[in-house]
Formats: C-alpha cells, structure tokens, sequence
C-alpha cells in the first residue's frame, strides 16, 4: 500500500502548482491528472491477478487456497483503489480513512471477478 500512496504523493506534488489541476484530482472522476495513476493500479491489479493463475495452474492449487485466494483479492483490492481514485482524490481518502478498502486480504471479490479475468475453479 505504501507504493501506492508514494506514487499518488508524487503526482499530487508535481500537479498541484498547475492552474486548477488540484481541484481537479480531488473532485473531477477520471481526472486526466491521474491517469498514470489509474494505469498504475491497472497494471498492478494485472499483475496480481496473472500471480494468481499462475499458482492456481501450474500447481493444481483450487481457487480458495490461500496463496491463490490471496492473489486474486488483491488483484481485486487494486481494481477498488482505482475504481476509488477514478471517483476523485476526495473520495478515496475519505475511503481509506474509513477503513472501506482493506488491501491484502480483501474480501470483497465482486461476484462478476473470477469470470470478468477468467479464473478457473
């Protein structure tokens, strides 16, 4: 989580001395300030998720064992980050300092996940 927040705190620094740029990473949706942001989560979401086939597969591990299961919720965690930040920086602080994301071992896996990123059973 922290790489997430020291890449976010990067972006915000370098943005915030542009005209209306900050107002427009906290409150527009899909602000284009943060877009190498979105693609950030994007790919590490990817990345997690590739970890989890992988383990499932070659390994012959079921979805629900806990190195697969791990993987494929933070993939998921990711995808809530950005689908968050996508939201406006408002509403994903506000989301992080409510405690509504909970990164490795999230358990909330949309019903649609496994078969959106085709994982096996």
């Amino acid at each position: 989580m922290s790489d997430v927040l020291d890449m976010l705190h990067g972006i915000v620094t370098i943005v915030s001395p542009m005209a209306g740029a900050y107002e427009s990473i906290m409150d527009h949706r899909d602000s284009p300030y943060l877009q190498q942001f979105f693609q950030y989560l994007t790919l590490r979401a990817d990345h997690a998720i590739a970890m989890g086939k992988y383990w499932q597969l070659a390994h012959h591990r079921p979805r629900d064992d806990e190195l697969v299961s791990r993987h494929y919720h933070t993939g998921a965690g990711y995808i809530q980050l950005r689908d968050l930040a996508k939201q406006g920086l408002r509403a994903f602080y506000a989301a992080l300092a409510e405690n509504y994301v909970i990164f490795e071992g999230n358990q909330f896996v949309p019903d649609t996940f496994y078969t959106d990123f085709d994982c096996p059973e």
